[in-house]
């Protein structure tokens, strides 16, 4: 009867710890089956994150290139105008000479005019004195010496009106001349002036569009940086959650080794009264479940008790955490030249290893217990690490650089708990 109730109890306790068993697989698969989907969520927006980046590195460039376009656009305007401004210039002193040339060519009408009066008379009184001939005049000479007289008069007649038919033929003919080509100067220039104006109504819509294609690449950068910030604050989120299912996974585990050495321990206790009430049993035997109990307990894990390992020896924070210039600064920055090794302050898993828009680029590892820790500003190349990583304490992850919004070398070193950041010197 004794030794039915012993194989009862037996088989009970198998039966409980077969159950059990795999009630604790499946919650353990579930966890990993969480922390998976996790991650694979993290990779994907790190993805999409680094395309993004891509697409404003792209917006950036396609940015510089349109300014380059305006400034060079600005100084054909500013050039266009000068050569305007000049043109205004030249056309005003022509069309002074224009001016100019008409008052003398008034002037030569008017001497045309006196002259052709003069001429005007002279063929009235020829005309009121009959028709007489130079050589008529000549013969009603009445001595040798008046025949000498009337012919120097008529010589002197007959030049004079050469000369005033000349004079005025050259007249007409010098301001005619001089006019048209006072015209034809004012109407190149008339042509050039448009010409200008037009080369101006060009730069300036050309400019106008340049601006338009600015303004829009700017505000596509906005609306890329606005993902960003979605996508780094989902990430975020991300990495809350993946904290948390860590921190299940460990109390899984805790509880897991708690419940295995609960079951060791009461199947020890079973076999110890098996024995007992079987009279095999002795002080030497009793002695020893109690042994081994001591010895499962010595061999759980123990926290590290040394705090975290400083990332950039040899170099002190010079801004801490806290308020700085109107706005929260969620960690430290160590000043160190370029190159300078970045150290893992602790063991953990590398969740985060990728460029980011205002850090430049980041990792960041996960130590259990909801603690992170961030690092920032290094350059992608020299981030020694990658995603799913285990990493130990003072391992080199990354180089001390210069990207992002920064205004010098140096590292942004953020500690998070449960995804929310707090003072990293209180590690230290």
């Amino acid at each position: 009867m004794r030794s039915k109730k012993i194989v009862s109890v037996v088989v009970s306790g198998a039966l409980a710890l077969s159950l059990t068993a795999p009630y604790s697989t499946y919650a353990n698969g579930e966890i990993d089956k969480k922390i998976s989907e996790i991650e694979e969520k993290i990779n994907q927006s790190e993805r999409k994150q680094k395309e993004i980046d891509q697409k404003l590195q792209d917006n950036k460039a396609k940015q510089e290139e349109e300014r380059r376009t305006l400034s060079q656009l600005e100084a054909d305007l500013e050039q266009t105008k000068s050569e305007i401004e000049s043109l205004n210039r030249q056309i005003a002193d022509t069309e002074r000479e224009l001016d100019q040339t008409e008052e003398e060519l008034k002037e030569a009408e008017k001497r045309v005019a006196e002259r052709d009066k003069l001429l005007r008379e002279r063929v009235r009184l020829l005309y009121e004195n009959g028709k007489v001939s130079y050589l008529e005049v000549l013969f009603q000479a009445t001595s040798f010496q008046d025949f000498l007289s009337r012919f120097e008069a008529v010589r002197s007649v007959s030049e004079r009106d050469k000369e005033l038919l000349e004079e005025n033929r050259r007249d007409r003919e010098i301001i005619a001349s001089h006019k048209k080509k006072m015209e034809e100067q004012l109407a190149t220039l008339d042509d050039l002036k448009e010409k200008a104006n037009e080369k101006r109504r060009i730069l300036a819509q050309q400019e106008k569009e340049h601006q338009t294609k600015l303004a829009a690449l700017q505000r596509e950068a906005g609306h890329l940086e606005t993902i960003s910030e979605e996508e780094e604050k989902a990430v975020n989120d991300l990495i809350g959650q993946l904290a948390q299912a860590e921190a299940e996974k460990e109390e899984w585990q805790r509880q897991e080794a708690q419940r295995k050495q609960q079951e060791e321990k009461k199947q020890r206790q079973q076999k110890e009264g098996q024995k007992k009430r079987e009279g095999k049993s002795g002080s030497s035997q009793s002695a020893s479940p109690r042994a081994r109990v001591s010895s499962t307990s010595s061999s759980a894990p123990q926290s590290s008790s040394s705090g975290f390992a400083w990332p950039v020896p040899g170099y002190k924070a010079n801004s801490f955490f806290g308020m700085r210039w109107g706005r929260p600064h969620n960690g430290i920055d160590i000043a160190a030249p370029i190159g300078t090794p970045i150290l893992a302050a602790a063991d953990g898993k590398v969740i985060e290893a990728r460029p980011s828009s205002g850090y430049g680029n980041i990792v960041v590892i996960y130590h259990g217990n909801g603690i992170s820790t961030k690092y920032a500003h290094m350059t992608f190349s020299s981030i020694t690490v990658k995603v799913g990583q285990h990493v130990k304490k003072g391992q080199q992850i990354a180089s001390v650089g210069n990207e992002g919004r920064s205004t010098g070398p140096h590292l942004h070193f953020e500690v998070l708990k449960w995804n929310t950041p707090v003072d990293p010197m209180q590690y230290y």
